[in-house]
């Protein structure tokens, strides 16, 4: 099922403003398994328009402060704190905790990519394709296909397969996976095919997490 046409003509002026990845993300990236240190990429649209990214390592206890900060501007705004609520128009690292999270590996951990929506914009999308993952040995490896969980902020939204070239994006029968404001999936299969991340002030908030 196509997406009503009002809103890909939204969508669509977002996903062409977005540039280039920059040419200057380590290829060597450190082993995080053993739980010491966390590779953090952080996304965002500059005023142009254009697609900017920086990659950047933390600590598992500062990870675990930015989860606690998420937690605790959830429970502001379950008790009506509505302030919390907007998005921080400042973009620095991950510690946002109104922004999506999403993770390479399952159960909310590994690689992290942190998205926001600027606070003028009511939706915004990011084309994952262009997001550098990974480079080494000349190839270069791309979010789409690597998001394997995710911790949604403030913003519901979704995932979705977009043909960029008719700016269209479908709902079915293409991968599609929704989510509503601070949910938390756990397990989302690998498919290159889910090129795109959504967010949106009109996505329903939900009371938890999953």
């Amino acid at each position: 099922m196509r997406i009503p046409r009002p809103l890909l003509l939204v969508c669509a002026i977002s996903l062409l403003g977005c540039g280039q990845a920059p040419e200057d993300i380590a290829a060597d990236v450190p082993n995080t398994k053993d739980g010491e240190l966390f590779e953090d990429t952080v996304v965002w649209l500059n005023a142009k328009g254009e697609l900017e990214q920086v990659t950047h390592l933390v600590t598992r206890a500062e990870r675990e402060a930015q989860e606690a900060a998420r937690l605790a501007s959830q429970q502001a705004i379950q008790e009506g704190h509505t302030g919390f609520q907007i998005p921080g128009p400042v973009i620095d690292d991950c510690s946002n905790p109104n922004s999506l999270w999403l993770y390479d590996t399952e159960g909310n951990t590994g690689r992290r990519l942190c998205l926001h929506r600027d606070p003028a914009n009511s939706i915004v999308g990011i084309d994952l394709s262009r997001v550098v993952y990974l480079r080494f040995s000349g190839i270069t490896l791309y979010w789409n296909g690597f998001v394997r969980s995710l911790w949604a902020g403030v913003d519901g939204g979704n995932l979705a397969q977009c043909d960029l070239v008719r700016n269209l994006c479908y709902t079915s029968p293409a991968p599609f996976v929704g989510f509503t404001a601070w949910q938390k999936i756990t397990s989302i299969a690998s498919d290159t095919r889910l090129n795109s991340a959504w967010l949106s002030i009109y996505a329903p908030i939900s009371p938890g997490v999953e």
